[in-house]
């Protein structure tokens, strides 16, 4: 499994615990994911489930026996089964699939960096510094599609840049959720004022209602429970019903 694929479902787990952090106060259920896995996938043989995510039977008894297996494993599990980090801890009975990087593919990503259009490495950082003149990196991934190049060839040739790059696309991906989530929340904030101007108990279910009815959205329990906590205290109203 490459690093990317590995960041990128410890970054989604970090996200749904930040999200539902109440979903994992209770310890994991791995040992109900690696039989959903054996019956979904290998028609319940453990030992083919093992063999597929690359580790020996034992490790595997184990692991059903109550050991949590490392992080790299579980990133490992989650992405040779075709799912998330958090369905492999919280047993989530999710849909699955088979999936391993071939020998082939793996070799392909080991030739690179290539430097496609350009002829030399200093071409290559000389034109990255003007597309960063002008604004137009906005993260690793979106540069190296620019350049037509893999973002492993920035690593090497401009490891500054790229880790520039990286923070980068990390500052965005955190302000785009920050305004998402201010988005959702004053459309949240409109429905339950509405429900205040014509005299009605601005429950939980009213304001989500009327949400869905203004917008044709309809927003998550954990959001919602978090959104009307923030309304009540804006309007300085106690949970007791008038």
């Amino acid at each position: 499994m490459s690093r990317l694929r590995s960041a990128r479902l410890i970054a989604q787990l970090l996200d749904d615990i930040h999200r539902h952090p109440e979903l994992f106060e209770g310890g994991s259920s791995t040992t109900k994911f690696f039989q959903h896995a054996a019956n979904t996938l290998f028609d319940g043989q453990m030992s083919e489930l093992a063999k597929h995510l690359g580790v020996s039977t034992a490790q595997l008894s184990g692991w059903r026996s109550g050991t949590q297996p490392s992080l790299p494993h579980l990133a490992n599990i989650a992405s040779r089964c075709g799912c998330k980090i958090s369905n492999v801890l919280l047993g989530n009975e999710v849909k699955l699939r088979r999936t391993r990087t071939s020998f082939k593919l793996r070799k392909k990503v080991e030739r690179r960096p290539r430097l496609g259009k350009f002829q030399s490495p200093e071409c290559l950082i000389e034109e990255l510094k003007r597309l960063d003149n002008l604004g137009k990196t906005k993260n690793l991934l979106q540069t190296a599609r620019l350049l037509d190049v893999s973002y492993r060839c920035i690593f090497k040739l401009a490891p500054e840049y790229a880790a520039q790059l990286v923070q980068r696309g990390r500052e965005v991906r955190r302000k785009e959720k920050i305004e998402g989530e201010k988005a959702r929340f004053n459309a949240y904030w409109q429905s339950f004022q509405e429900l205040c101007r014509e005299n009605r108990w601005p429950t939980g279910k009213r304001v989500a209602m009327r949400l869905s009815e203004r917008t044709g959205k309809r927003i998550n329990t954990f959001e919602a429970s978090t959104f009307h906590a923030r309304a009540m205290r804006l309007a300085k109203l106690t949970s007791a019903k008038r």
